[in-house]
């Protein structure tokens, strides 16, 4: 199980999180699906021993991708 904040903060509890950039939150998640990457609604994505090295590759890669577009957008 793993989640993407946005902070330049480092997160010790949840209350850390106040400062996390939501804008940034908001348009990595559609950029993630347009790179054929489902994260569900609560942000947060999972691997299973079901996911190949190929699967999980393919993740970075469109993590990788994804901040790009929000980085180009101008949100962090």
């Amino acid at each position: 199980m793993f989640c993407t904040h946005f902070t330049d903060k480092e997160i010790r509890s949840a209350r850390d999180l106040i400062h996390e950039n939501m804008e940034a939150a908001k348009a990595f998640y559609p950029y993630l699906l347009l790179e054929g990457v489902f994260v569900p609604n609560i942000h947060m994505g999972f691997i299973s021993t079901a996911h190949t090295e190929e699967d999980i590759d393919r993740m970075i890669v469109a993590h990788c991708k994804a901040l790009k577009k929000v980085r180009e957008a101008g949100l962090m």
